[in-house]
């Protein structure tokens, strides 16, 4: 079918040119089944991916100027079965500042050395330990990542580092990515790439410590550098964490599947050529050069455990920072990094209490961490109880750049209005009638393929709004438009703005 929308009309649902909204009454129509690349102005949007959904489609738009794309100036379009356009999200830079200086290898290595001895200052590691794995460049404004600065877009470079475990921590290896001038190499920003997981294949390191650098070969990788300790079809380990990731990675692809109609394994598994696949896959029971290493995390493609850290929630949390990684794209800083977060507790918590478990009871409904080496972490229904905050910039907002800005504690916002917009509630004024988990799961993933690298929680407002449009319109688990006025409550009762 083709489509026909008035682009500016479009934008002025949701799309942000540096910060300010965009409205032209006088754009052109653009045909979007004929033309992949759209130009209007100087926002040059060239398609980066069409991903099919179960009520329609998904198509990612990136922006460029001229033949370099704009770091985290993205639109994601929504579009319904019938190809007609939902909803459009996203935040555009309005214009470039100077000219970019010619790419070289000579210039990108200059870069990479200086995202080096930046990380080593701001990270206080040896930079002998980082390594560049990539460098590529990319304007850069300031004001889609809603940092101070100039709202138009500046020559920079975007540079992959990497490093090994340090000596004496419970640290994972690190990997970043830092946005540097292309002028002068100074940085303008940074942060991590590593989130502190059906076909499952998992392996047990019995505590073997590993100083593995994060780009490359992974000494921890499982099938590989690792011997496989269950898989799919195979025989039961004796080791209770293979048993319970096993079992926890299951659960989450049954919640997954069966909640959002999403294969977990098609979208994140990880296939390193061992005959097992493309494969939900982690490391249990493994050490940093501190031992038990009281953490786990997802690398980019698997996940890694130490011991005791294998509970339903936690193994949930992690597999769905895989699914942020492949969907919204979420900067792991500021509120971004907090959304991104969030969305893991909040799908975290959705596997813990749809899987029967035994600890799925009143007592720890919305708590993260129960059973765990850690206990409980967080509370999705009083954040309060552990200082993060239950109300946009309120109470313990967190506003210095410790915790990559706050990421962990600011969740605290999105997770409140998960447990509002499912269970219901009062809060701040606003008594809110919840939906129940299985609209909630439907609606937060449409959110997951709403949302785009650089969305705030301003975003995440809209982007409620729109996907409970959509999946209201489509019936999608039984979504009704008076969820969705609800749904508007429970946001107006955050005070997202």
């Amino acid at each position: 079918m083709r489509m026909r929308v008035l682009l500016a009309a479009a934008m002025a649902a949701g799309l942000v040119f540096g910060g300010m909204s965009y409205l032209d009454t006088d754009a052109e129509e653009v045909e979007y089944d004929e033309v992949a690349n759209v130009q209007t102005g100087d926002a040059d949007l060239r398609e980066a991916e069409s991903r099919e959904l179960p009520d329609g489609k998904v198509i990612t738009r990136n922006q460029f100027f001229g033949d370099i794309q704009v770091l985290g100036a993205q639109v994601k379009e929504n579009v319904g079965p019938e190809g007609e356009l939902e909803s459009k999200l996203g935040k555009l830079s309005k214009a470039k500042l100077g000219v970019f200086p010619a790419v070289t290898e000579q210039t990108k290595k200059a870069a990479g050395e200086a995202a080096v001895k930046s990380l080593a200052a701001s990270e206080k590691v040896d930079a002998a330990t980082l390594q560049v794995t990539d460098v590529q460049p990319r304007w850069y404004d300031p004001s889609l990542f809603d940092l101070p600065g100039t709202a138009k877009a500046v020559p920079a470079y975007l540079a992959e580092v990497t490093a090994q475990v340090q000596p004496d921590t419970e640290e994972a290896s690190g990997k970043w990515d830092v946005v540097l001038s292309a002028v002068d190499n100074s940085t303008f920003t940074s942060w991590p790439l590593v989130h502190t997981a059906v076909n499952r294949v998992v392996c047990d390191a019995n505590s073997r410590r590993f100083n593995t650098n994060g780009g490359g070969n992974r000494a921890w990788q499982c099938g590989t550098s690792l011997q496989v300790s269950q898989a799919e079809g195979g025989k039961q380990s004796a080791v209770a964490d293979v048993k319970n990731v096993f079992q926890f990675f299951g659960d989450t692809q049954n919640m997954f599947q069966s909640k959002a109609k999403t294969d977990l394994t098609k979208l994140i598994g990880a296939d390193y050529g061992d005959g097992k696949s493309k494969a939900l896959r982690a490391t249990v029971r493994g050490c940093s050069n501190a031992c038990p290493f009281r953490n786990a995390f997802w690398d980019g493609r698997q996940m890694f455990f130490g011991t005791g850290l294998t509970t339903d929630d936690i193994s949930a949390h992690e597999l769905s920072h895989g699914v942020t990684q492949h969907t919204a794209g979420l900067v792991y800083r500021g509120e971004s990094g907090a959304i991104n977060e969030s969305l893991s507790d909040i799908f975290g918590e959705f596997t813990d209490m749809t899987n029967k478990s035994a600890d799925d009871n009143k007592a720890n409904r919305w708590q993260m961490g129960e059973g765990s080496a850690f206990g409980v972490i967080r509370d999705m229904s009083r954040p309060e109880r552990f200082r993060n905050p239950n109300t946009y910039l309120g109470q313990f907002w967190a506003t210095g750049a410790g915790d990559n800005g706050g990421v962990h504690t600011n969740s605290g916002v999105g997770n409140k209005l998960a447990f509002l917009i499912a269970d219901g509630g009062s809060h701040n004024g606003q008594t809110v009638t919840g939906i129940g988990i299985d609209k909630s799961a439907a609606l937060w993933f449409a959110v997951e393929n709403t949302l785009t690298s650089t969305s705030n929680y301003a975003d995440l407002g809209k982007a409620l709004k729109a996907a409970c449009k959509k999946t209201a319109k489509a019936k999608v688990a039984g979504m009704k438009s008076a969820d969705c006025k609800q749904v508007t409550k429970a946001i107006k009762a955050v005070k997202i703005p």
